[in-house]
């Protein structure tokens, strides 16, 4: 549910951004009325950064106002011990920073002084830096540090356990009795520290929502309605009771540069845009503390005072810092702005200060000279250049250059603009006539398609815009080339290489039939291999050497007469030929084609299908599940009749096995009982003996049916593979096909077992067809079995289907079911051995198997030395993933034993990786063996690095700290100082992860993590430029679920008309969503109703009716999943008058059980009290008496002794006991 939420938000805010405002844009007014006027900030922000760093900045301007209002907070501020963090107003230039964590006491930042509060536009910072040795706040005015204070002592880890979301203009509640009154804008969290140097960096300009560390950005850019989006695209915001949008003067551009210099000796600052010249300040004096200067890539928003603005769509600003009797120096340059140098006699710059809303003429001197306006400044403020009245100036003399029969380059001098409309014809043609080539923006232009030997004249203009077109200039003339007898092809390209074959393409001189010559690199033409009359465009030169280099030339021909001159050469390099290395090839289809038997349609006895018992098997990757969509068939269901055999995937993420035996009428669709998830490859056997089906996956019998018998019964039909195709069908599968055997046997669980890792030879008793895919290039797949069932592609099925397989094949395998004490050892000649063990999680059975060569790959491995093996691992997993050990022995390998203190093993998913990643595993020089402990899922291995490496890799790769949206990880670097580590969603694939580079410390946060999400990360040494080390990992870890699923829910009593019950969950939700109806109801069509607190009552139900309800925890639009049923049922009187039970529906306790931490919300109409006390009755807390309405109270118990305490609410009409549990 968080994904689908996530993904809206970052739509949503792609779609706005063509909509807001650049550079300043708008801002937030508050008036500070009895409204209390708030912008509630998303609840999940608290989440992230509740136990962390975090930064908040924004810009201010404050007016007069009374108390002590929150500026932003999260706490309620009635009290300064309540949990949470504030920043507040105190005075005309103070605020105040408070804050407390779970298990510290309060803190207090008091009368930080903040001088021009009330005057001026300022930009503020507060740096919560919790997780350092020194844990400190720190306040920044302007990117100067204003205050700090130490949280040493405070608990600064502990969690905030704010109650209430984060709050612009308020206090977390929205309800506190001062009111901030003033303006705010551009409210950035992050969650890390922001240094000085960050946060000057950043304050002057406008984020793009994707900078490390930021967790939420608000431009406030909306400018109207009530909901405000996050840059980032996931927490978005809420206006509340109606603050006010208003232009916004903060002095923020689209990007800024600054100076904080010690000294502002010859101290320059400078900005240059492309398009709009070169803003430059100088000589500072008097007592400046630091500069910011800004460009805005927009158009003015309100352009009063500027005369003939145009087309100006660029400004600059300059904010200064300083403390007094500032000057400083201005120039803007110009050259480099076109429309402004096309205007030049007319332009002025206009200015206005950062609060002002209208322009006016500052004074700048412009030198016409040195193209530039400049002036002396004391204070901050945004400039831009206006009266743009003079005309488009013409451009220069043209000519023609690089003239063909057929194309010319025309060039000219530009009158200053950066486009240009171009008219051309026969020379002499009448302008206006001719053909017209508008908004041109490349200077030389080339013509095409002329006329050979035709004089031709054009004009040219310049195009400014706005500020309208120049006059014509022209004609210039020039005069084609006689035409060629036969013309060459130009733009000879390569478009992709194989093992033995290479598809070039080309734009033909005029022909239809081309020749085409090929051969080693550097071969002299005339000496290479010829093709003649070739005819398709592009063209596939087959034949090819693997691992070869060659030159290739083209030519055309024209009548069979003339040939026009070779054009090349192009060189390419074919592919390394690794078709037959490990599983080799594969077929992937993507609802599209499929490849049959030769012949097409035929009989099943043409084909030697198997006539009584058959098996079925093939290893496939599905991409996506959908019924009909066979990995291998001969089938006919064309609505007269059913025939034939299928393996295919089914809905609902399951496989399917189809057959009919003469006894039965219609085919079975016998399908899995479990579901799989997509992108993984499985290995599926179907079986039918002649009387009983079955279907395995993974080796694991998932389904038998008894519904056929008798011999198979057949139909004319094609042999298909990828494809469920019929006379009148044709569903193609969406995966990647290996390794397809039929058997005219009924293999049983063992057989299939036994061989599902390994090759077959083609020569296995019963095998009747066997496809191992590993053709590879040609649009052939081999049959290397008895009946000889070669298949060719169609329906458009070409080379590209052709991928390496990740199929679990080796040339040997072990394995075993036997899950009580698994354990797998398998030996290569000299290269040692592999031993599988301490298998955990829900394997139902694992493999080991063995390749007997290198690897289609080796990219990643640092050295290969003599190895020439690798071994591989696949878990049949069954309900939850499972993990196992690794150890490789390197006893019979001599190298490995010489060399063993640079050994590394190496492991990637699958063959059909390309680059191997360094376990990290530790070395047992004792034993001559490697271990690599807690493998997740199935691995391939290879023993490697027989020298040392010149950049050693990291080891011990560990995660400290894992929390909802970030965890903490480190290694033991291998020497190096710096690292690169990658992290993503576990299974990512190295490369199209987040990088980090780390410097210093062998330890980072990885930050931008989704909750109860698994995660892998990958470290490597980097030891210079171009020397790194091999990646190391994956290590697994997964974040806390925000919202856990409940442990358990019991009855705590029952009334004739409600029912409550405890809730008992690792979480800290206190809100419930109870499905309820009559006793037996399908779920999905209950009652849903939303409850807060913890025990949870459920009310208004109807006496002596059985009920049944099932509960799940609402964490704010994000729920777990159900729990239940709880089955009871009310009594048939009342237990309560209807006083008491409005008593005891008045007070709610949550959460509950809790930590220590909880709340009572009490909602009665009249005069009452509240006391608390323990088993022993005795009384721990007495209230003083209420005068009715709303009441909250807050209560940090976490010294209390965990156990029940009974919480007693006392009013005039009666009393009412409910139990807490503190655990």
């Amino acid at each position: 549910m968080l994904k689908v939420r996530t993904l809206f938000l970052v739509c949503f805010a792609i779609l706005q951004i063509g909509l807001f405002a650049q550079g300043r844009g708008k801002a937030v007014w508050f008036p500070a009325t009895s409204a209390s006027e708030y912008i509630q900030l998303d609840t999940l922000i608290n989440d992230v950064i509740d136990t962390t760093d975090f930064t908040i900045e924004w810009w201010m301007k404050g007016e007069p106002m009374s108390g002590d209002p929150g500026i932003i907070a999260n706490k309620n501020w009635s009290s300064g011990n309540n949990p949470g963090f504030i920043v507040a107003r105190t005075g005309a230039q103070t605020i105040k920073v408070n804050a407390r964590f779970t298990g510290g006491s309060r803190f207090d930042l008091n009368g930080v002084s903040v001088p021009g509060l009330e005057n001026d536009w300022l930009h503020m910072a507060v740096v919560f830096d919790r997780r350092s040795t020194h844990p400190d706040v720190k306040v920044y005015v302007n990117g100067v540090i204003a205050d700090s204070a130490s949280l040493s002592g405070k608990a600064p880890t502990g969690a905030m356990s704010a109650n209430y979301p984060i709050a612009v203009g308020q206090d977390g509640t929205g309800a506190y009795r001062y009111k901030y009154k003033g303006a705010l804008d551009e409210v950035r969290i992050w969650n890390a520290v922001q240094t000085q140097n960050d946060i000057r960096a950043n304050m002057c300009k406008v984020l793009s929502g994707t900078e490390s560390g930021l967790l939420a950005a608000y431009s406030f850019d909306e400018g109207a309605g009530t909901q405000i989006s996050d840059l980032s695209g996931t927490y978005s915001a809420e206006l509340k009771n109606n603050p006010q949008w208003m232009d916004s003067r903060a002095p923020i551009g689209d990007v800024a540069v600054q100076t904080y210099p010690a000294s502002w000796a010859g101290q320059t600052l400078s900005y240059t845009s492309t398009a709009h010249g070169d803003f430059s300040l100088s000589n500072f004096s008097g007592n400046p503390v630091g500069a910011h200067l800004y460009f805005i890539n927009d158009t003015v928003a309100d352009s009063t005072g500027i005369n003939a603005l145009k087309a100006n769509n660029g400004y600059f600003g300059v904010f200064v810092v300083d403390s007094g009797a500032l000057t400083y120096d201005y120039s803007y340059d110009y050259t480099a702005f076109t429309k402004a140098m096309a205007a030049e006699n007319g332009i002025d710059l206009y200015q206005r200060m950062l609060s002002d809303a209208s322009w006016s003429l500052g004074g700048a001197a412009k030198n016409i000279t040195s193209h530039d306006f400049a002036a002396t400044d004391s204070v901050g403020r945004e400039f831009v250049i206006g009266n743009f009245t003079s005309s488009c100036l013409a451009p220069g003399a043209g000519t023609a250059i690089n003239l063909t029969f057929n194309s010319a380059e025309l060039s000219w001098t530009s009158g200053g603009a950066s486009t240009w409309d171009i008219e051309f014809g026969a020379s002499g043609f009448t302008q206006g006539n001719g053909t017209s080539i508008l908004g041109v923006t490349s200077n030389p232009y080339t013509l095409n398609g002329l006329q050979p030997a035709t004089a031709y004249d054009f004009y040219v203009r310049d195009n400014c815009g706005s500020l309208g077109t120049s006059v014509w200039v022209g004609p210039f003339t020039f005069t084609t080339s006689v035409a060629p007898a036969c013309p060459a092809p130009s733009n000879l390209t390569l478009n992709n290489v194989g093992f033995s074959h290479a598809e070039i393409s080309w734009t033909t001189g005029g022909s239809n039939l081309w020749n085409v010559e090929y051969g080693p690199v550097g071969y002299t033409p005339g000496t290479g291999t010829k093709i003649d009359s070739v005819f398709s465009n592009p063209y596939s030169i087959s034949g090819l050497t693997p691992a070869t280099s060659y030159d290739v030339y083209i030519q055309d021909t024209c009548n069979f007469v003339n040939t026009s001159s070779w054009v090349g050469p192009v060189s390419f390099t074919t592919v390394v030929d690794n078709r037959d290395r490990g599983p080799g090839m594969a077929l992937t289809i993507a609802n599209s084609g499929y490849a049959h038997a030769f012949g097409g349609k035929r009989s099943a006895g043409s084909l030697n299908l198997p006539d009584s018992t058959i098996t079925l098997e093939a290893w496939f990757k599905p991409r996506s599940f959908g019924k009909w969509k066979s990995i291998i068939s001969f089938i006919q269901d064309n609505g007269s009749f059913e025939r034939g055999f299928d393996l295919e995937t089914r809905n609902s993420n399951k496989f399917g096995f189809t057959i009919k035996g003469a006894n039965s009428s219609k085919l079975t669709y016998m399908e899995t009982t479990s579901s799989f998830d997509p992108n993984k490859w499985y290995h599926i056997a179907g079986v039918y003996d002649g009387d009983t089906m079955k279907i395995y996956v993974n080796g694991v019998l998932e389904n038998t049916s008894n519904s056929q018998s008798g011999k198979i019964d057949y139909e004319d039909s094609w042999l298909s593979i990828g494809s469920y195709k019929d006379d009148n069908e044709d569903y193609s599968v969406d995966g990647v096909i290996d390794e397809i055997r039929i058997w005219n046997t009924a293999r049983s669980q063992e057989d299939i077992r036994a061989y599902m890792c390994q090759k077959l030879q083609g020569t296995e008793s019963g095998l009747v067809t066997y496809y191992n895919f590993n053709t590879g290039e040609d649009t052939i797949i081999t049959d290397l079995a008895m009946a000889g069932n070669h298949a060719q592609f169609a329906n458009g099925l070409s080379n590209a289907a052709w991928v390496y397989s990740g199929a679990a094949l080796g040339d040997t395998s072990i394995y075993t079911y036997d899950m009580s004490s698994a354990s797998l050892n398998l030996a290569s000649a000299a290269h040692g051995s592999v031993t599988l063990d301490s298998v955990t999680g829900g394997a139902e059975g694992v493999h080991l198997y063995f390749v007997d060569t290198l690897p289609n790959f080796t990219k990643g491995i640092n050295d290969l030395g003599d190895q020439e093996v690798y071994f591989g691992s696949f878990v049949a997993e069954g309900s939850s993933p499972s993990k196992h050990n690794l150890t490789y022995d390197y006893n019979n390998y001599s190298n490995a034993v010489s060399n063993e203190n640079f050994l590394n093993l190496y492991n990637r998913l699958n063959a059909s990786v390309k680059t191997w990643i360094n376990t990290g595993a530790v070395r047992n020089p004792a034993s001559n063996s490697i271990d690599f402990r807690q493998a997740s899922g199935r691995r391939e291995l290879m023993l490697a690095d027989f020298v040392m490496a010149s950049c050693p890799p990291p080891s011990a790769l560990s995660v400290a700290n894992a929390q909802f949206f970030y965890a903490d990880v480190q290694w033991v670097s291998g020497g190096a100082a710096n690292w690169n580590v990658e992290y993503g969603v576990s299974g990512f694939g190295l490369g199209s992860g987040q990088r980090q580079a780390v410097t210093s410390a062998s330890a980072t946060t990885l930050t931008g993590l989704q909750h109860s999400t698994t995660y892998d990360f990958y470290v490597q040494d980097s030891c210079g430029i171009s020397d790194v080390s091999s990646w190391v990992g994956p290590l697994s870890f997964t974040t806390l679920d925000i919202c856990p699923d409940l442990d358990s829910v019991s009855l705590n009593h029952v009334t004739d008309n409600s029912a409550t019950f405890d809730i008992y969950t690792n979480g800290n939700s206190n809100e419930w969503d109870i499905q309820w109806g009559p006793a037996g109801f399908p779920q999905g069509v209950g009652i849903i109703t939303k409850v807060i607190g913890n025990p949870a009552d459920l009310l208004n139900l109807q006496k002596s009716t059985a009920y049944d309800a099932y509960f799940r925890a609402n964490c704010d639009s994000i729920n777990s999943e159900w729990l239940g049923p709880i089955t009871f049922t009310t009594d048939s009187t009342s237990l309560f008058s209807v006083v008491e039970q409005a008593i005891a529906n008045s007070l709610k306790i949550y959460p509950n059980p809790s930590n220590g931490g909880f709340t009572l919300r009490v909602d009665y109409r009249n005069p009452c009290s509240l006391s608390i006390s323990d088993l022993n009755g005795k009384v721990l807390y007495n209230s003083p008496l209420y005068r009715g309405g709303l009441i909250i109270e807050n209560f940090s118990w976490e010294n209390k002794a965990r156990g029940m305490y009974l919480i007693n609410l006392n009013t005039a009409e009666g009393s009412v006991t409910k139990k807490l549990i503190i655990q």
